[in-house]
């Protein structure tokens, strides 16, 4: 008996004990788990960074807005007549005041190019530069049995000394383009005279006795005529660069002589003192020259 009890006492207390045993590891399990949230509140830190992105995205349309403002705002021009482009991007340009027409590529490698019509010039320009910063071609009146050289010598050159300013008929300027002039095609060119020993300071020295803008020294300039419009002439301002029209030739050899409009489409057929002045006013009386 003292035998049976001492085996049920010893079976209780192996019990306790392994009860004790079992709660224990349950309270040294329990601390792991205060640490495992902890991450999930670092975890929003994350999201700071994503107003980052969207802020680097909301840049973007601040500089593409002011590149498609200025291609909007320097592609328009003011002249009456808007150019004409084609497929090959060739535009037609037809003044309807000035009785003139060509051709210029509207776009070469990238590069835009445009026309804006003032008075009685037409400025082909870089369509992202000013346009008087770019080529020109001017119109001017004359009494139609006048010549060009006379007309130039009277109207370019008064007040100027004829030796120091010498203007002469000279070849086509754009042969070497390609240029084929329509037959009754005169041209012209002011130079300064010169001499083989001339340099650098001796050449601007004669320069500057001469309307600069209208020499043929440091870039092309030349005049023109039709026999088949004698009433005017035009002045080319080119320079020293090319503004291509179709098959890489230069606009103005594309120019034509037209017949010139009043605002209500009558011909416009008035002497020479009239027809610069007809040209931005209304004229009431046409007289055929």
């Amino acid at each position: 008996m003292f035998r049976q009890k001492a085996s049920l006492i010893s079976v209780l207390i192996s019990g306790m004990l392994l009860v004790a045993g079992c709660n224990t590891p349950t309270q040294t399990a329990a601390p792991t788990t205060v640490d495992t949230p902890q991450p999930s509140t670092t975890a929003p830190a994350a999201t700071p960074t994503e107003p980052a992105t969207s802020a680097v995205i909301a840049t973007v349309p601040a500089t593409t807005l002011p590149e498609a403002t200025v291609t909007l705002s320097s592609n328009p021009t003011s002249a009456p007549a808007k150019p004409t482009p084609t497929a090959t991007g060739v535009a037609t340009y037809k003044s309807t005041a000035l009785g003139i027409s060509f051709r210029y590529l509207t776009s070469d490698n990238k590069q835009k190019f445009a026309v804006k019509e003032t008075g009685d010039r037409i400025y082909v320009y870089m369509a992202n530069a000013a346009p008087d910063s770019g080529q020109w071609v001017k119109v001017y009146g004359k009494p139609i049995k006048t010549s060009l050289v006379d007309a130039i010598k009277s109207q370019i050159l008064n007040g100027y000394s004829t030796s120091d300013c010498i203007v002469k008929q000279v070849p086509d300027p754009n042969a070497g383009n390609g240029s084929k002039p329509a037959p009754g095609w005169s041209f012209a060119a002011i130079d300064v005279p010169r001499s083989a020993d001339d340099d650098m300071g001796t050449l601007l020295a004669k320069v500057k006795k001469c309307p600069q803008t209208y020499l043929n020294v440091n870039g092309l300039a030349y005049f023109v005529t039709d026999a088949n419009y004698p009433n005017r002439f035009l002045f080319f301002s080119i320079g020293q660069y090319s503004i291509p029209a179709e098959q890489n030739h230069p606009w103005q050899t594309t120019v034509q002589f037209t017949a010139p409009s009043s605002s209500t489409g009558n011909p416009v057929t008035l002497p020479a003192n009239q027809y610069l002045s007809c040209l931005t006013t209304s004229c009431p009386i046409f007289r055929q020259c």
